[in-house]
């Protein structure tokens, strides 16, 4: 056993004798006894001391103290002893007799301080901590340590009455084991579940499948190359599933540990390949957190030009290339260590571990927002009983930010780090999001085919995801508004519309975007072209499709095409025919503005008289509003 309490007898010099230590504690107090036995049984408690024989220790000091019942000195042998076996309650009762014995004795202050915030006791602490810190004295090491911890204290008591998180819950024998789980990961869709086991001192990573509502199958090895004979660990995966972004400490590492991500390919995980040197350097890197949409990296890392300790960096994806990390500053990094970040798929929320801001542990979990300037707020420590006195990390949240999922080796677990879950507070939670899981596939057969993917948020203009691929899953925030484009060689331009609220937050949008082949007379619904309420005028959220229009155009340069207007019912027939050939005409009129040869288009305006829905519905009134093109010549 360690004897970490050992030191505060050498705090002023370096003694190393029994006797050099007695006339140092002599010096530093008059503790001593004029009883000669309890002298000798207070050095030979010592000596057991020393050698780590902690209840001898705490034997002989209850002799000593019986000859002599103010022996100070041995009051406090008898409390670093008891603060070895953890015997806390009993080392702060040990503590409190020396300073009924001698209340100006200045470093039992600290010493208790520093045993009650390792205990929770953490009014008590900062009490105790003050007194220490209001005697005058050089001290400077442990002074500033006491200002530290007596900080941490005060917010550990804020903590504690105003962060209560309920509902801890094992997640059971299908994920956990005798042996340690940790770095837990999800999917979007909560399908599958992955996260790291530690097998014969050699790290893997493991997955399990959604069984029901709220339990796991047997969770298995990550099938393909993903696994190796070195250490995988603190998986990251982008909302479609289709990557494991990880750490790799092993051979051929830019440094001690490199950020490396594996793909999913016909159900297998590929070999690792290493992120590259705008994110890796001969430093230490780890705990990837990849957003949603695969384009922006968080991790964690040891290289120069931080705070200090380890720091949170970020990357962004050109498409091409990472681009060079940067530090995400001083409200997120402290001169200690951040680590093991996880950016919710809201896209705006972190979660991280650190042991420089307050907390009530070593490290502890905290959350931080992004605002709408690019600033993290300041960090909110998630509270207890998720934050301990010990090491909390490694945190996933969940797609509508109702459950937490983290490590843990409290009691009655399965062996081990065993993985939690838990309710997420309401000032912690992040913005709720949906999904939309998309395939592309051709109209005539069904077979799947690529195509260029793009989601834009109308409200902003921003690109949000943009891929080549068959299948997408893409995030959505409440409240937006988001338009689907998709477009393949040889196929009709395809669009979607998704405005997500909160009645619609459990039923992730299921979509098969059948594509369909060049041909005269084929006909799509423009679903991203809108107008105010009886006006003609195109609105500003019209550009991002008309301009995938005007692109197919003039790739394809002999297509001409058909705009037309439809409405629903309400108001008089000859009305509505007006309003849908102005609408169309405004459709072309944009499109000629892009360059686009008037002769290739013509307009009609068909008011209400083609619907696809039935009328006597809000829902199909709006369905026969729009807009349309349709292919005409080739």
């Amino acid at each position: 056993m360690k004897l970490n309490n050992l030191k505060r007898f050498f705090a002023l010099a370096g003694f190393c004798t029994l006797g050099m230590f007695l006339n140092t504690l002599a010096a530093q107090h008059d503790g001593d006894t004029k009883s000669k036995k309890s002298k000798a049984l207070f050095d030979e408690g010592y000596v057991q001391y020393t050698r780590g024989e902690f209840q001898k220790t705490i034997d002989f000091c209850n002799k000593a103290i019986r000859g002599d019942l103010f022996y100070f000195d041995a009051y406090e042998l008898k409390a670093a002893a008891l603060e070895e076996l953890q015997r806390n309650a009993e080392a702060v009762q040990a503590y409190l007799e020396v300073i009924k014995l001698d209340s100006t004795y200045r470093q039992v202050y600290y010493y208790l301080g520093n045993l009650e915030y390792r205990t929770a006791l953490y009014d008590d602490a900062a009490k105790h901590l003050r007194k220490f810190l209001w005697f005058e004295g050089d001290f400077r090491k442990l002074r500033a340590k006491a200002e530290m911890m007596l900080a941490n204290a005060e917010a550990a008591a804020l903590i504690m009455k105003d962060n209560k998180i309920s509902g801890i819950y094992n997640l059971g024998n299908s994920i956990n084991s005798a042996l340690n789980e940790y770095w837990p990961g999800m999917t979007i869709d909560g399908q599958l579940f992955v996260f790291t086991r530690r097998v014969d001192m050699q790290e893997d990573f493991y997955a399990a499948e959604k069984s029901g509502d709220t339990s796991w199958k047997k969770a298995r090895p990550m099938s393909g190359s993903i696994n190796t004979p070195d250490n995988e660990g603190t998986v990251s995966i982008p909302a479609d599933g289709s990557k494991v972004f990880h750490t790799y400490c092993g051979p051929g590492t830019i440094g001690s540990c490199d950020l490396v991500v594996s793909e999913l390919s016909s159900g297998v995980w590929s070999p690792r390949e290493n992120l590259g040197p705008e994110i890796n350097t001969p430093f230490w890197e780890s705990g990837p957190a990849v957003s949603a949409d695969g384009r922006t990296l968080i991790f964690s890392s040891a290289r120069p030009g931080g705070y200090g300790g380890k720091d949170l960096w970020m990357c962004s994806w050109t498409g091409t290339e990472w681009t060079p990390a940067l530090n995400l500053g001083a409200n997120i990094n402290t001169s200690k260590d951040e680590e093991a970040p996880f950016l919710h798929y809201d896209g705006i929320t972190l979660y991280f571990a650190s042991t420089g801001h307050p907390g009530l542990g070593n490290h502890d979990l905290f959350m931080s927002r992004l605002d709408e300037l690019g600033k993290w707020s300041k960090p909110v420590n998630l509270g207890s009983p998720v934050n301990t006195q010990e090491d909390e990390m490694g945190l996933y949240v969940d797609r509508l930010g109702q459950l937490g999922y983290f490590a843990s080796d409290r009691p009655n677990g399965f062996g081990g780090l065993d993985i939690y879950s838990f309710q997420i507070p309401n000032k912690l939670k992040p913005v709720k999001t949906n999904y939309v899981n998309g395939t592309l596939v051709d109209d005539a057969n069904g077979s799947k085919i690529q195509g260029s993917v793009e989601i834009t948020d109308l409200n902003s203009g921003k690109v949000v995801y943009a891929a080549l691929c068959s299948n997408f899953i893409i995030p959505l925030k409440l409240g937006g508004n988001y338009a689907l484009s998709v477009r393949s060689n040889g196929y009709v331009y395809y669009s979607q519309n998704f405005q997500p609220d909160s009645g619609s937050i459990d039923q992730p949008y299921e979509i098969t975007a059948r594509l369909k082949k060049y041909k005269t007379g084929e006909v799509m619904v423009l679903r991203n072209t809108f107008f105010d309420s009886d006006k003609t005028e195109l609105k500003a959220e019209s550009k991002t499709e008309l301009d995938k229009v005007a692109e197919m155009l003039k790739e394809q340069t002999t297509m001409r095409i058909e705009i037309s207007g439809h409405t629903d019912n309400s108001g008089k027939s000859e009305y509505n025919l007006r309003l849908s050939q102005g609408r169309a005409e405004s459709v072309k009129a944009y499109l000629i503005a892009q360059g686009i040869s008037a002769g290739r288009i013509e307009t009609r305006g068909y008011g209400d008289t083609r619907p696809i829905a039935s009328n006597d519905t809000a829902e199909g009134k709006a369905l026969n509003r729009r807009t349309e093109m349709k292919i005409i010549g080739l």
